[in-house]
């Protein structure tokens, strides 16, 4: 549950009202690093960096959620099923559990399209599928 604190130093932030990433210095345009801090990410304004960053931070904070979950004495398991305004459906499984600091935590374990008939077989299957990636067994 608990984040990094990664405070925004030691970096140039660009005015929001010029290009991010030119910046007038003695009469000409010269290309800088620019950056931005979003919350608890920093990032850099290229797109293939942004992307590569926020990859990066998913997986760690992936690995991380799943060693809190599976350590977990007992977890909690909600689903959610809901239609889009497109007329397609949709399933959403969240873990709740304490972590070794007490903390009550909540995470969701993913969100899946669910075309197949709402049969309690096919929630079955997906919700299973689900918690398997997880590695949340029934012990």
């Amino acid at each position: 549950c608990q984040r990094d604190e990664s405070p925004c130093k030691n970096y140039h932030f660009t005015d929001k009202t010029r290009h991010p990433s030119l910046h007038q210095e003695n009469g000409a345009r010269e290309k800088k690093k620019s950056f931005c801090c979003v919350g608890h990410f920093d990032l850099l304004t290229a797109n293939k960096t942004v992307k590569e960053m926020m990859a990066k931070k998913h997986a760690e904070e992936l690995e991380r959620v799943k060693r809190e979950v599976q350590q977990a004495v007992a977890v909690s398991i909600t689903a959610d099923m809901w239609t889009s305004l497109n007329m397609e459906a949709y399933l959403a499984l969240t873990c709740h559990y304490i972590n070794d600091n007490m903390q009550l935590c909540t995470s969701v374990l993913g969100v899946k399209h669910f075309p197949q008939s709402h049969t309690a077989d096919n929630l079955a299957q997906v919700k299973r599928g689900m918690m398997d990636d997880w590695a949340i067994t029934n012990e």
